[in-house]
């Protein structure tokens, strides 16, 4: 009578053994494993150091970036520096063609005090353009 209720249990422990990863299709032969442990460790080493290297090189690359833009800033500060040393320059030739003519100054030095103060100002447009563009170069870098 026992023999009528017998179960079969094949398919189960193959069912375990797959899920365990030991079914036959996919275990590698004993005289395979250490070669294919030392493949897949050189190649997962390989991937590491491609990964190492291109983070260097992102890295490298910010940093370029940010001095590109210390520079182009320190440059745009000099600009500025410039531009406001040319705008007290320009005054002062505004004030000595206003006070020559009341101090006895030839029409000559008046007019070339007004030339300097024209200049001065062009000078400064020229400088306060370049800064601007100097900043805003700055501010796309950073």
């Amino acid at each position: 009578m026992p023999e009528e209720y017998e179960v079969g249990t094949e398919r189960a422990q193959e069912l375990i053994k797959e899920k365990r990863g030991e079914h036959p299709q996919h275990t590698v032969p004993l005289e395979r494993r250490p070669l294919w442990l030392a493949v897949s460790t050189v190649r997962l080493a390989m991937q590491a150091v491609i990964c190492a290297l291109k983070a260097g090189d992102k890295a490298n690359e910010a940093l370029f970036t940010a001095n590109q833009a210390v520079l182009l800033q320190t440059q745009a500060v000099d600009r500025w520096s410039e531009f406001q040393a040319d705008s007290i320059k320009k005054s002062q030739q505004t004030i000595l063609a206003t006070l020559l003519p009341k101090v006895g100054g030839s029409s000559a030095e008046v007019e070339a005090a007004k030339k300097e103060a024209a200049r001065r100002q062009a000078l400064q447009d020229k400088l306060g353009e370049e800064a601007k563009k100097q900043d805003a170069e700055t501010k796309t870098l950073n």
